[in-house]
């Protein structure tokens, strides 16, 4: 649901990752099939539904590294700790 926000902050992401990291701009591309589930549907809140709270997952393009940078991954993160 927040497609067009990331595709309009992308291409700023990838100047600062550069500067920083001081490489060349990294190619991006954002799947066009497989999206996040959408937000908890307050007014089903016991809903077993799945849902993410927001955030992105980032992965290589062969799939080998994943970072989840979601808000449920950090507290799953968090209660597990």
């Amino acid at each position: 649901m927040d497609k067009k926000i990331v595709e309009s902050v992308i291409e700023d992401a990838k100047r600062q990752y550069a500067e920083k990291a001081k490489v060349g701009s990294p190619k991006i591309t954002i799947d066009d099939k497989v999206f996040l589930p959408p937000p908890p549907n307050p007014k089903l809140p016991d809903s077993h539904d799945p849902h993410c709270s927001g955030g992105v997952v980032l992965a290589s393009q062969d799939g080998k590294i994943v970072c989840e940078n979601t808000l449920d991954a950090r507290l799953d993160v968090a209660f597990r700790q």
